[in-house]
């Protein structure tokens, strides 16, 4: 990193940060620009990306450097919020309570379903027979009351059973961070961590194209097993320390999977998606995605992209457990609430893991500028047009898709 600091003649630190920032800044732009240039062919701008190693080591030393020199002086990181929250989950009592959540969901819908269902079978005399308790309207006298409470015991019987055999933590919460860097995760105790990177900034952190991941079947001893903590995460899942390389891992392997400022860094939405449906596989179920992206606007700014996001991993089985907003960043913890997923999704459903700079980039790119034009036209881009066009894409895209509750919006929790 100090040969970047030292020929841009950089003395100050807001100097320092402002050209590392550009560093990271002009990668993505390069592969959005090339991504459209390409016609949307991100299969090949990907591959020729891998290739530089000249770009990607140097992105990878101003990341480091942003990280652990400059950000890390803020006492409330994106670091210490992805862990307060995989603690507050898994030990605190976090994963019971949103069980409970589910179940109490589920009784609340189906009692008014049955209440209903039970209502026009007395009117029309049929005998039309709940297989879920296994006797008709008419056995039920007359009383829907009686349906809805058998059904309500056997929901707490279920969750009841369900509540005993969900594992206790008996060692370290096993953690994949996504796009590592530097492996941060690794200084905290309550974590047995593999850190993974295209490029790894510290020899901790393992090279892995996480794209191009292959997910294998489960390994006999996953982190669900009794003997958590007691053997190491690189034995059980095979990983050779001499190597440093990752390019496959076993399904359902990880309690906590993070993507720390990972999905803005892919040009093309169903990179994104990709990686999230990656993320579903690894995780055991009620396991946590952690995901972390940029935004230094205020709350409310980007909040139609952090529900069009979560449309998309509702999608994907995964339900919204808790959300902040930093200064700079959004936090998201989402958890695993199923293992079965469709044969086929939604035509385009990939796009609504969309990032504002698909459309301002697109649109407003001024690169084929000189440089000393550059700022005054960007002076003169309308933002409203801006967002009106996000508009347009999310009714485009977003259509009628079916959108689940989370957990934090059930007020009657």
């Amino acid at each position: 990193m100090d040969e970047i600091v030292n020929d841009a003649g950089i003395s100050s630190p807001n100097e320092q940060h402002q050209q590392l920032s550009a560093v990271i800044k002009g990668l993505h732009r390069q592969l959005r620009r090339q991504y459209r240039e390409s016609n949307g062919d991100h299969a090949s701008v990907w591959e020729n990306h891998t290739q530089n190693s000249a770009s990607l080591q140097k992105y990878a030393q101003a990341m480091h450097c942003l990280a652990t020199q400059h950000w890390a002086v803020h006492p409330d990181t994106r670091i210490q919020w992805c862990r307060q929250v995989a603690l507050e989950y898994f030990t605190g009592g976090g994963m019971c309570q949103a069980i409970e959540k589910d179940f109490r969901r589920k009784m609340r819908q189906s009692s008014l379903k049955m209440a209903g269902h039970s209502k026009i079978s007395r009117k029309e005399g049929d005998e039309i027979e709940n297989p879920q308790v296994g006797y008709t309207a008419q056995q039920d006298q007359g009383e829907p009351g009686n349906l809805i409470s058998d059904y309500k015991e056997a929901l707490e019987e279920e969750i009841k059973d369900l509540k005993a055999n969900i594992p206790a933590i008996q060692g370290r919460v096993w953690l994949l961070d996504v796009g590592s860097c530097y492996n941060p995760f690794q200084e905290c105790p309550e974590f047995e961590s593999l850190g993974i990177d295209l490029v790894p900034a510290t020899e901790s952190v393992y090279q892995c194209d996480f794209l191009k991941l292959e997910i294998t079947p489960s390994v006999p001893h996953h982190p669900s097993s009794s003997d958590l903590g007691t053997v190491p995460l690189t034995s059980t899942l095979n990983l050779d320390p001499g190597s440093r390389l990752v390019t496959q891992l076993p399904r359902a392997s990880f309690q906590v999977v993070v993507f720390s400022l990972l999905l803005e860094y892919l040009p093309a939405a169903v990179q994104r998606w990709e990686c999230c449906l990656k993320a579903h596989s690894l995780l055991v179920p009620h396991g946590l995605l952690l995901i972390i992206t940029p935004d230094s606007n205020s709350a409310y700014r980007n909040a139609p992209m952090m529900k069009s996001w979560r449309q998309a991993l509702e999608h994907l089985g995964f339900q919204r457990w808790k959300y902040s907003k930093m200064a700079h960043v959004h936090c998201m913890a989402y958890r695993k609430v199923t293992d079965d997923l469709p044969e086929k999704f939604p035509e385009s459903v990939e796009n609504l893991l969309y990032i504002p700079q698909d459309f301002s980039d697109a649109c407003y790119s001024d690169d084929h500028l000189p440089s000393s034009e550059r700022a005054s036209n960007r002076a003169k881009v309308d933002d409203s047009e801006h967002q009106a066009e996000l508009e347009t894409f999310l009714l485009s895209s977003a259509g009628e898709l079916p959108l689940m509750c989370s957990d934090e919006e059930d007020v009657d929790s």
